[in-house]
């Protein structure tokens, strides 16, 4: 129910039902006291292994983030237990290793080790086409300038000639 209602990075990875929460003497929710959530990961389906490079280094971050052995293309990373903190971490590692800084959004919107693999290749294939575009860019903006001087010599000799 929670799943229509809400973005899939704010679904709880695990829910515990208990009879009453522990307190405190003082009253307080005792968190020591709290129940560690059981069962197996949440994962995909289908376990899918990683294909690509791309895809099995971003699946290589996301174990050592949260501590799986294994984690596949489709696995959820929140439902793999991952939270905002945890996707901060595996952002700057993506960062360092792959050499791709990615907007934290990217990480909420795009939560699967396919689709963040996907928004990678995108992003690097626009920045490719905006590294031509800057490049004739330049170009054009040099040759407009040689043609500025070229106008302002010409100019400036037939001014000592007369």
């Amino acid at each position: 129910h929670v799943q229509t209602r809400l973005p899939g990075y704010m679904v709880p990875s695990a829910v515990v039902l208990l009879e009453a929460l522990p307190l405190t003497p003082n009253g307080k929710v005792d968190r020591a006291a709290l129940p560690e959530p059981g069962g197996e990961r949440q994962v995909g389906d289908v376990y899918v292994a990683p294909r690509s490079e791309l895809e099995q280094r971003i699946a290589a971050i996301w174990c050592e983030v949260l501590s799986l052995d294994k984690v596949g293309i489709d696995d959820n990373f929140f439902e793999l237990g991952g939270n905002s903190l945890l996707a901060m971490r595996a952002r700057s590692l993506v960062g360092d290793r792959l050499g791709r800084q990615l907007p934290i959004v990217d990480l909420f919107g795009f939560p699967t080790v396919r689709a963040l693999a996907g928004r990678c290749e995108t992003l690097a294939a626009d920045s490719a086409g905006s590294d031509s575009e800057s490049l004739s860019r330049i170009k054009e903006r040099a040759r407009r300038s040689r043609t500025a001087v070229r106008r302002r010599g010409n100019r400036t000799m037939r001014e000592t000639s007369t």
